[in-house]
């Protein structure tokens, strides 16, 4: 029985019986079938590069790295479509890029707004930090002469 609050507790449930099955159809699929070889490459943090050769329109690719809205994905040369990003866990990603063949899928991370508008709000944060210090000290040396003739 479901409490209040209990929603997302039922909701890792169901994820994590959807992995464990996931896991359980792809450990029992016959790894003969397959001779997909992959190279991932990060050339920066906000950015994965996975080489895939000979591979099945049916092949995965799984991605160890943390999900967060921002992270995209495509098929190189195709800039046309996105590939959708599945969260798989805690610290996966999982894409299924429906392609035969060698081919290459980018991952990349770009900021969204929140971040965007929380790094705007530090930088002038910054700024006006030294400049309200600076009026606060001037105003006091004003006060000070004053109080002092």
């Amino acid at each position: 029985m479901l409490h209040e609050g209990d929603d997302d507790r039922w909701k890792n449930a169901e994820q994590a019986r959807f992995l464990a099955n996931l896991l359980r159809y792809a450990a029992s699929t016959e790894a003969e079938g397959s001779k997909c070889i992959s190279h991932f490459e990060q050339p920066t943090p906000e950015e994965i590069i996975v080489h895939v050769g000979n591979g099945s329109s049916e092949d995965a690719l799984w991605v160890k790295m943390s999900y967060y809205p921002g992270w995209t994905t495509q098929i190189e040369g195709d800039s046309q479509t996105l590939l959708k990003i599945f969260r798989a866990g805690p610290n996966m990603m999982l894409v299924f890029p429906k392609r035969s063949g060698d081919h290459t899928v980018r991952f990349y991370f770009e900021k969204t707004t929140d971040v965007k508008v929380g790094e705007f709000v530090s930088l002038m944060s910054i700024l006006m930090f030294p400049i309200a210090a600076f009026y606060k000290a001037t105003d006091l040396r004003r006060k000070r002469q004053k109080h002092q003739h």
